[in-house]
């Protein structure tokens, strides 16, 4: 049924440009109606009214450009902090775009492409992602992954794939793997993360202890999973809170002695 349903709408899509292009008077108004039919689809929620069909940019392309997989997966969308539960959705890594299965009057079903302007944030398969515009610090706009909250610090994962134009018989381009990318925001500023020695910089008073904790526990920046990258943040967060409260304590002693 999504299938039939994709297809129609691409033909009618082609169709009203057609309409469009050889009628130069009526483009305005066209355009218009054009906008309110599919805007009509989702009058039963104004905020996905900022959405627009999905249509398959690279059908023939060896690979695909979204996040897990190209399967329709299951979780949370929210727009303008109104959590949407249980919606069928994928992460288009390349185009840094959120894709959406709706219902229509009849309830066929539509994919849509959100306006990444109205989304907040969004999770898929206990992977949490939220927009960069909620954090200045980040140097790219887009959606980061979460990977750690804290009082002191934030840490993240910046998903990307590249479209390859190599062309053969079978296929028509190429996805390369999703590489990733690790930033760490402290102190307003946000710092790229590639090796364990770009973090431990950042924790200079416990770096021996950092050092030890890393290689006690096998863990390697970017590819140990997430539970386990979250663990040992909230470890460096706790020893500089520790540090930060000892020095407080002195500073504090010390004003004393003084007066």
């Amino acid at each position: 049924m999504f299938k039939i349903s994709l297809l129609i709408c691409n033909i009618i899509l082609q169709m009203m440009i057609s309409q469009i292009l050889n009628a130069q008077y009526q483009q305005d108004n066209s355009n218009t109606q054009f906008i309110s039919k599919i805007d009509s689809v989702y009058n039963d929620d104004f905020l996905l009214k900022n959405g627009r069909y999905y249509i398959t940019e690279y059908p023939r392309a060896q690979g695909n450009p979204f996040f897990i997989s190209d399967k329709w997966i299951k979780g949370e969308i929210v727009i303008q902090n109104k959590v949407y539960k249980d919606r069928y959705i994928l992460y288009d890594i390349y185009n840094d775009k959120i894709l959406c299965v709706i219902n229509g009057p009849a309830r066929e079903e539509f994919a849509i492409k959100l306006n990444n302007d109205l989304v907040t944030g969004f999770t898929i398969e206990n992977h949490q992602f939220i927009h960069s515009r909620y954090f200045e610090t980040l140097p790219q706009s887009g959606f980061y992954e979460i990977i750690y909250s804290g009082n002191y610090t934030n840490v993240f994962f910046k998903w990307k794939k590249n479209y390859l134009r190599i062309y053969t018989k079978e296929y028509m381009g190429e996805f390369d793997k999703a590489p990733k990318v690790m930033y760490l925001t402290l102190n307003n500023k946000s710092y790229t993360i590639k090796k364990k020695n770009d973090l431990i910089k950042l924790f200079v008073e416990n770096k021996k202890l950092i050092k030890t904790y890393i290689k006690q526990n096998h863990i390697k920046l970017l590819k140990s999973d997430n539970d386990v990258l979250t663990k040992m943040f909230q470890y460096c967060e706790d020893l500089k809170k520790s540090g930060d409260e000892k020095l407080n304590e002195q500073t504090g002693s010390s004003n004393s002695k003084e007066q």
